[in-house]
């Protein structure tokens, strides 16, 4: 099972447009929790500091991670911090976008 990340960014005409963020496996949902709140809902702009804590988190506390990496080696602390990133960096670029996370 996977998480799905998607940005819907207003465009002024409707729903918005979809940006997909990226996808992520569920075994790392113990890091995600231990990181930083829930995201769903949570528009960009007012994300960007927990994820930013989180990020900071995760690199001054790698062997706290590394611990909650999945036995069944399907992805690790260092993918996780990856998808942080990636997702901190979507939500600078679109601050007035609200976060979706699909299961």
């Amino acid at each position: 099972m996977s998480y799905e990340i998607n940005l819907l960014a207003p465009t002024g005409a409707g729903d918005g447009i979809r940006l997909e963020v990226d996808e992520i496996t569920d075994n790392l949902r113990p890091m995600f929790k231990a990181a930083l709140p829930g995201l769903h809902g949570m528009d960009c702009k007012s994300a960007l500091v927990p994820l930013r804590v989180a990020i900071n988190v995760m690199k001054q506390r790698p062997d706290g991670f590394r611990q909650m990496n999945p036995p069944s080696g399907w992805a690790d602390s260092g993918h996780a911090l990856l998808f942080l990133e990636k997702l901190a960096l979507a939500c600078a670029l679109h601050p007035n976008a609200v976060i979706e996370v699909l299961r």
